[in-house]
């Protein structure tokens, strides 16, 4: 049996509003931290299934480049972000002063993605729309 062959079609979506938030880069290419829970990075991609498009967000500690956390929802949203983010922290055990990496998507510019990296007291950074 044969695979199915790639769809070249894309989800349409409006993006969600953005407050004027400053982006800023705090990762600057630092790829390799000293010891784990220092720097998590996040992105999301999607994948059509039967007709339908579905989102996989995941969330990787670039010291053990390992996945911490995903999720996988049929909704395009903040939703989609903070998921793996609580599932991350909760694997890690809440490390405090993280600096979670991801691109400027409105996802991780969602003010409730940022109130819960308040909340585990994390810092945000962000590369330009699809660059590391």
């Amino acid at each position: 049996m044969a695979l199915p062959r790639m769809s070249m079609d894309k989800p349409k979506y409006k993006p969600a509003p953005i407050d004027g938030m400053l982006c800023v880069n705090h990762l600057n290419q630092g790829f390799n931290p000293d010891a784990p829970n220092m720097i998590w990075v996040s992105d999301f991609t999607y994948i059509k299934v039967n007709g339908r498009f579905n989102y996989l967000c995941i969330v990787i500690d670039l010291f053990a480049r390992k996945i911490i956390g995903w999720n996988v929802t049929s909704e395009h949203s903040h939703k989609l972000i903070q998921a793996p983010l609580q599932k991350a922290y909760t694997n890690r055990g809440f490390p405090k002063h993280v600096l979670f990496h991801s691109d400027q998507g409105s996802e991780y510019k969602a003010f409730s993605v940022r109130k819960l990296l308040d909340r585990y007291q994390s810092v945000q950074s962000f590369s330009k729309k699809g660059y590391p």
